[in-house]
């Protein structure tokens, strides 16, 4: 079974929450939210930087991602960041 490739998407707010109601909920350090949502307010974000762990969604769940997805909610703005699947 052939590997998909990640795509560079422009990630709202209102898509980030759609994809964070179909997760499991795991441990949140808010911490690493407040540092991922400071970097996108500051035009620091670089989502070349998390290529190798892009956000992953499969039909039905998050599977990677929670943090900055909650860091893009927070920001309140479109963020750029490499996603893998559909939702």
């Amino acid at each position: 079974m052939a590997v998909e490739r990640p795509v560079l998407r422009r990630v709202t707010p209102d898509m980030a929450r759609e994809w964070l109601a179909r997760s499991r909920q795991s441990r949140l350090v808010r911490s690493r939210v407040r540092a991922f949502a400071r970097a996108m307010r500051d035009g620091e974000w670089d989502p070349d930087r998390h290529f190798r762990q892009p956000i992953g969604i499969s039909p039905g769940r998050l599977s990677n991602g929670n943090h900055r997805l909650h860091a893009v909610v927070e920001h309140g703005e479109p963020v750029l960041m490499w996603v893998r699947g559909e939702p």
